[in-house]
């Protein structure tokens, strides 16, 4: 599984955005990653949490350990504060419903 940026093949643009997002520190509260299968929306957004949650990238980069526990809870997918949400087979796109349970969980203390 491709876990750092330098890895990630394509999407140059958007590569850049994400990683001048961690680096000046302006994260918005939610990004949505869409298009056609395929295109490594779930890597590029599991690459883009590590990097927030590692505990080894250094503040002049951007690219996450890939190594440390919290890295490889989320390439994992057994990080609590990290929740992929996509749309159920039936569906075009994601759901209210989805979003209200993630709304929720989100709000619940431990």
């Amino acid at each position: 599984m491709i876990n750092k940026f330098k890895d990630f093949i394509g999407n140059t643009e958007n590569l850049k955005v994400l990683q001048n997002k961690i680096l000046s520190k302006t994260i918005p509260n939610a990004f949505l990653f869409y298009g056609p299968s395929g295109l490594g929306k779930k890597t590029l957004a599991y690459i883009f949490s590590a990097s927030l949650n590692c505990m080894n990238r250094s503040d002049k980069d951007a690219e996450p350990c890939g190594i440390c526990s919290n890295c490889k809870r989320i390439f994992t997918d057994t990080y609590p504060d990290v929740k992929l949400i996509t749309r159920e087979p039936d569906r075009a796109s994601i759901s209210i419903e989805q979003v209200r349970e993630i709304k929720k969980q989100a709000y619940q203390t431990a």
